[in-house]
């Protein structure tokens, strides 16, 4: 059999890429390369490193980061970037995040394949924002950029439907082809996923989970007034985890600190991080889960929690009803007292139905194994 080489440009820290990246670099008939922005790799740690490479992942030194202000480093990466495809005979490059990482597509030697890949955030905040404040020269600039890079594109997928309406609407040509493909979770494992959550946690407390990381886009404010709003006794009964992750900037995280730290009898816990087998294992052991960004794709973190039959929140995003229609409470994002109210009814009075339909649905419509074998097609085509 032919083997096949992959270039993904990526974020090494990122776990979502991960899992994309190990279901091709665990297969004998794939090579596979990945390569960062050095601020991107910046969050790399020894332990991540070491995971890429005992998964097959060839990981490469980072390139600087696009930067119109700095042309000799963004040039230098640009023909870096060309010579590893030529040196390790590269069949297909793949950007595994919509912006800006289409970029680099405008300068790259004819001949690879070349994919996007979208996860939510990437079109629906960061490429939509630089079409509304594109009236200035340099968001003018890269946006156009961004969008030549996605017309160069043979495939482009998506992890939901409302990507592509937007892609296909101010971004791409009708003859790009856009596929609907979700990152997808390991349900069989995580069903059976028994390990003890060793983190230091309060017995004494119902534990509430936060499950996406701290960052302007899953909406802390919002969680915040919402947490202002529960009933005294409920909110001393909690404890709130949260996730710090290695994106948020120093500034957004202590301002967060702050606020948390101006609420009266309230109690919470924050992890720098968490590897993939721990937040499985804090899924289980938590007693309510919640997600409630500003916008999403298909998210991973929901998908785990049905498929260990836990208790959730969602926001009221235009999410994808053949997984998400009937499976959790469903929160107002514009009434934090929503958000509230659901909490006290997921820890007292959460409908059992939503846990069996939960499970049944990532089973049929979320399995990983299933939405990377439609990603192998178009490697394969």
């Amino acid at each position: 059999m032919v083997s096949k080489n992959i270039l993904y440009i990526g974020d090494p820290s990122s776990i979502h890429d991960f899992k994309w990246i190990t279901f091709f670099s665990q297969k004998e008939e794939f090579n596979c390369f990945l390569i960062g922005e050095v601020n991107t790799c910046s969050k790399l740690s020894d332990e991540q490193e070491q995971s890429l490479a005992e998964h097959g992942i060839k990981l490469l030194s980072a390139i600087s980061d696009f930067s119109f202000s700095k042309p000799l480093a963004t040039i230098k990466a640009i023909l870096r970037l060309r010579r590893i495809i030529k040196e390790n005979e590269i069949d297909t490059v793949h950007a595994l995040f919509g912006s800006p990482q289409p970029i680099w597509f405008n300068f790259l030697a004819k001949g690879s394949k070349l994919i996007i890949t979208n996860r939510g955030s990437d079109v629906l905040v960061l490429i939509k924002g630089l079409f509304e404040s594109r009236k200035t020269l340099l968001n003018n600039l890269l946006y156009k950029l961004i969008k030549r890079g996605f017309r160069k594109a043979n495939y482009v997928t998506c992890t939901s439907s409302k990507q592509i309406d937007y892609l296909r609407k101010d971004i791409v040509d009708s003859d790009v082809n856009l596929t609907l493909i979700k990152t997808g979770v390991d349900v069989r494992r995580i069903e059976k996923h028994s390990e003890r959550c060793e983190l230091d946690l309060p017995l004494d407390k119902q534990l509430v989970f936060s499950i996406r990381y701290i960052g302007e886009v899953y909406n802390m404010d919002y969680q915040i007034a919402a947490i202002k709003q529960l009933p005294i006794d409920l909110k001393k009964s909690i404890c709130f985890l949260f996730i710090k992750g290695g994106a948020v900037s120093e500034v957004f995280y202590d301002d967060f600190i702050n606020k948390l730290e101006m609420i009266d009898d309230f109690n919470y816990q924050i992890f720098d991080s968490l590897s993939q087998l721990e937040i499985w294992s804090l899924i289980k052991k938590s007693d309510l889960i919640y997600m409630v960004p500003k916008s999403d794709g298909t998210p991973n973190s929901a998908l785990e929690t049905m498929a260990s039959r836990k208790p959730f929140i969602m926001g009221d995003l235009d999410y994808n009803k053949e997984l998400f229609d009937e499976v959790s409470l469903i929160a107002k994002l514009n009434s934090p007292k929503s958000l509230a109210d659901n909490i006290a009814k997921g820890l007292l009075s959460y409908p059992i139905n939503f846990l069996d339909n939960g499970f049944e649905k990532v089973t049929n419509f979320g399995s990983r194994e299933v939405e990377m074998k439609k990603l192998l097609k178009l490697y394969t085509k």
